[in-house]
């Protein structure tokens, strides 16, 4: 006997982590590039909520059934569960204009340069980074 876990295990927003949906094709790679640099960039920061909340929304969108184009695909993704409103927001900036001013900012930000830097050498992480830096 299925348990409701097992029935509702892909809509479940904390099942889809970008990694592990095993989809052919990816019809957001677009959106979903831009989720996984700022991923990476809150890791490096340190900031293990936003870093969570880009992953999830990652998968949400690469499992998207359909390029993200117009505003109809846009209302359908907000119905997904786990995209919050400001992540929706994010989803249509990145449809209109092709890029994410925060990332542009972020990747702009001297200290994250450096962290990101330091976070590829080996035995240097974040916390030792930022007495570093």
């Amino acid at each position: 006997m299925d348990t409701w876990i097992d029935k509702s295990r892909d809509q479940l927003a904390c099942q889809m982590f970008s990694g592990n949906i095993a989809q052919k094709h990816n019809f957001n790679s677009h959106i979903t590039s831009v989720f996984e640099s700022l991923e990476e960039t809150y890791a490096c920061l340190g900031d293990q909520w936003r870093q969570y909340a880009y992953r999830k929304a990652c998968g949400i969108v690469r499992k998207f059934p359909r390029r993200i184009v117009n505003q109809a695909d846009f209302q359908d993704l907000q119905k997904k569960r786990g995209l919050g409103k400001k992540l929706a927001m994010k989803v249509k900036e990145i449809v209109q204009t092709g890029s994410l001013r925060k990332l542009n900012q972020l990747q702009q930000d001297g200290q994250v340069k450096t962290l990101k830097l330091f976070g590829k050498i080996w035995g240097c992480w974040s916390a030792n980074s930022f007495k570093i830096v």
